[in-house]
């Protein structure tokens, strides 16, 4: 029967069969081609007993690559080369062989022709389980008949290989079989193989770095036991270059025994502790004179082996104003995804107040781009002095204890932490609390607002955007954005802003506000790595919503800027302008900063 649906093929749909036997001829002729293949690996393998290096070229779009892959056996390079040809056959190229194979040394060269390109296909499945189905979301595109265009095929055959690769099957094979003619185009089942299952086994660092091991395998989420996961071995070394105490002199291996993985991972020390000082040189805004004002910070980075930080910042402001920060991270708690972080920021103004504010939180690091924290912030607010009061009889500054639980989110992605030219950075904090008012010789805060503490909400964003524009220039968007609510609130419990870490021109934390957004646009063209030429723009959206002041602002300020890498560290030298409301620029009173970070 089969032979007599073959003739009357023949006679009523000549051209049609002749598509379908070169359909077969050509799925026979790939399985000859990966036997001999197969046959070839194995007596060339055995008779050298080394390493296989396979480079595979001649791929089209959107397969347009040229793959180098490490084998240490002969089965798994000549997979590598099914699973291209497989990968070809899932976007048309139904023709696909095998066009040349060349030894340089111990490199494999295998040339693939691709055949002609056919347009369409119905797909039915062959022998994949519901439950890879639905985990590869591809129910919809396998169980509705229609034709498919070419991109949805590359969708599916990298949903279904990437869902294998990711729970432990590396060497899984997805193929077409049953190819068949339905009017225009061509249908075909989809068939899998997941093969050997593997997990992961050690590892291994190599190199002089001094890193704890549960901190590398909770920073890369790999741990040992686990499925194999080709996603994170495929980003691994991009996160080890996101560390900035280690170097990699050498791409990690993965080396495949049995049914483990064993990974190789090469580190060298590399100096990341920072000391950063910047003096700036202001006039005063009394007299015109010259005063000196500084910004000294001391990081250390992985000093006990966990990946952790620590961070002293001193700061000395005009008008006799100082402030001190000191922050504590510890990434990974007991090779946990659970970190700690400890902030302390201690501000004085003049003789007028001193803030404390303490904060500590629990970070989860949901990878190592995203996390979320809980915290807990104390903030302490202080005369110095007494104040004569106001004419509405209340203080400007007055003795506030605030108590603040929140969520901070983070999520940061750039192509390079110290120069990127692409990528963001995100921060969104909110916290809610409330906080009480202590009185004092010439104030009682429950005269004016009652005994009841109000309800406040506090929130923070921070996203910093680099839009690549060439290898040399990039745009850097910033907007850093705080709110504080409050229907009475003292001037010492607000925001300060302005400086050369938010709104350049002006003096350093010199705007006092309850609100405010500042967005920046700078242009920055790179000269070598860590050293490009800027040029900024700061623009301001203030609000003081104070009980013995109100009042709106849009402050501005530009100018340009040079960072450079030297033998001691980076340099910054910063001249900026400002400008504010019913104050014009002054090019006598322009900002200058000066900055280096040196590596030790």
């Amino acid at each position: 029967m089969a032979i007599l649906r073959c003739i009357s093929f023949v006679i009523f749909f000549f051209d049609d069969i002749k598509l379908i036997l070169g359909l077969i001829w050509q799925k026979v002729r790939m399985r000859i081609a990966f036997t001999a293949l197969f046959v070839f690996f194995t007596s060339i393998c055995f008779a050298q007993n080394q390493k296989i290096i396979l480079q595979i070229s001649g791929l089209p779009k959107p397969l347009n690559k040229t793959t180098f892959q490490n084998f240490t056996d002969s089965l798994s390079a000549f997979k590598a080369i099914k699973k291209e040809i497989s990968a070809l056959q899932f976007v048309g190229y139904f023709n696909a062989d095998v066009a040349s194979l060349k030894w340089n040394k111990d490199t494999l060269n295998a040339e693939i022709i691709t055949g002609d390109l056919t347009k369409g296909i119905y797909f039915k499945n062959g022998n994949i389980s519901q439950d890879v189905i639905i985990a590869a979301d591809l129910k919809d595109k396998l169980e509705k008949r229609r034709a498919l265009p070419l991109q949805t095929l590359t969708k599916i055959y990298e949903n279904l290989l990437s869902h294998y690769e990711n729970n432990g099957y590396p060497f899984a094979e997805v193929w077409l079989d049953s190819l068949k003619v339905e009017s225009d185009a061509i249908s075909a089942k989809i068939f899998s193989n997941p093969n050997q299952k593997i997990i992961i086994d050690t590892l291994r660092l190599v190199g002089n770095a001094k890193i704890n091991q549960g901190f590398l395998t909770s920073y890369l989420g790999l741990k040992k036991n686990q499925n194999y996961n080709e996603e994170k071995i495929r980003l691994l070394d991009k996160k080890l270059r996101d560390l900035a105490f280690v170097s990699i002199p050498k791409p990690s291996e993965v080396v495949f025994a049995g049914e483990k993985a064993k990974i190789n991972i090469f580190l060298e020390k590399q100096n990341a502790n920072q000391f950063d000082g910047i003096i700036g040189f202001l006039p005063n805004s009394n007299n015109g004179k010259l005063q000196l004002t500084g910004d000294f910070k001391l990081s250390l980075q992985n000093a006990l082996k966990s990946g952790e930080s620590f961070d002293f910042n001193y700061r000395g402001l005009p008008s006799q104003s100082q402030e001190l920060a000191i922050k504590l991270k510890y990434p990974y708690l007991f090779r946990s995804q659970i970190g700690f972080d400890f902030d302390f920021q201690l501000f004085k103004r003049d003789t007028s107040f001193l803030n404390l504010t303490s904060k500590i939180a629990f970070s989860y690091h949901f990878n190592t781009y995203q996390k979320l924290s809980f915290f807990l912030e104390n903030f302490n607010g202080n005369q110095v002095a007494n104040q004569l009061n106001t004419p509405s009889g209340i203080p400007t500054f007055a003795n506030i204890k605030s108590t603040f639980y929140g969520l901070l989110g983070n999520y940061i992605k750039l192509d390079d932490k110290i120069t990127p030219l692409k990528g963001f950075d995100f921060i969104l904090q909110t916290g809610v609390g409330n906080r009480k008012i202590s009185p004092t010789e010439n104030f009682n805060p429950n005269d004016y607002f009652g005994a009841k503490a109000p309800v406040q909400i506090k929130i923070t964003t921070d996203l910093k955007n680099y839009i690549k524009m060439s290898n040399r220039s990039s745009f850097y968007l910033r907007t850093l954005a705080s709110y504080l609510s409050g229907s009475n609130l003292f001037e010492n419990e607000g925001f300060r802003i302005g400086g050369f870490k938010t709104l350049r021109g002006f003096d350093e934390q010199s705007l006092n506000v309850s609100s405010f957004i500042v967005q920046t646009l700078e242009f920055r063209y790179i000269i070598e790595k860590n050293s490009y030429l800027s040029a900024f723009y700061d623009q301001g959206f203030i609000k003081k919503d104070f009980i013995n002041q109100q009042s709106k602002d849009h402050p501005l300020g530009f100018g340009l800027g040079i960072n450079f890498q030297t033998k001691v560290g980076i340099a910054s030298l910063n001249y900026a302008l400002g400008k504010q409301k019913n104050i014009p620029v002054d090019l006598q009173k322009g900002k200058i900063h000066f900055g280096i970070i040196s590596y030790f």
